[in-house]
C-alpha cells in the first residue's frame, strides 16, 4: 500500500543576496536534485545528496569514439557513392576505376578499424 504523502503546508522563507544565491544554485547544479526546495530540504534534515561525478577518463573516451564514429561515417558514405556508380557502370575501364577507388576505400575503413580496436581498449583499462 502507498505511504500517504504528507501535505507541506508550512514556509520558510530564506533572504539571499545574489552571491549567496548564486552559490546555492551552483551547490544544487552538482546534484541530482532538481529544484533548491528539495535541495534545501535534504540539506536542512541531513538526508543524503546523490552528487554528479564526472570522469574524465571517459570523457575523454567518448570524445574520441565519437570522432572516430564520425570518421567512420565519412569513409561508409564515401563506400556508398562508389557501390552507386557500380551500378550506373556499363563500361569495363570505368569499372577498373572503382577498383580502385574501392582498394583506397577499404584501406581508409581497415585503418580507422585499428584504431578503434587499439584506443578502447587501452582507455577503458
Amino acid at each position: 500500500m502507498e505511504k500517504a504523502r504528507k501535505l507541506r503546508d508550512r514556509w520558510v522563507n530564506v533572504r539571499m543576496n545574489q552571491e549567496e544565491f548564486d552559490k546555492l544554485e551552483t551547490n544544487r547544479k552538482k546534484t541530482t536534485e532538481r529544484n533548491n526546495s528539495d535541495y534545501i530540504r535534504k540539506i536542512a534534515f541531513d538526508q543524503p545528496v546523490k552528487i554528479l561525478t564526472r570522469d574524465a577518463s571517459q570523457d575523454a573516451l567518448t570524445n574520441e569514439i565519437i570522432r572516430l564514429r564520425k570518421e567512420l561515417n565519412a569513409v561508409g558514405q564515401n563506400l556508398n557513392q562508389a557501390v552507386r556508380k557500380l551500378h550506373t557502370l556499363k563500361m569495363i575501364p570505368e569499372f577498373r576505376v572503382w577498383i580502385t577507388e574501392y582498394e583506397h576505400t577499404r584501406k581508409q575503413i581497415a585503418a580507422t578499424a585499428e584504431i578503434i580496436c587499439t584506443t578502447i581498449p587501452k582507455n577503458n583499462a
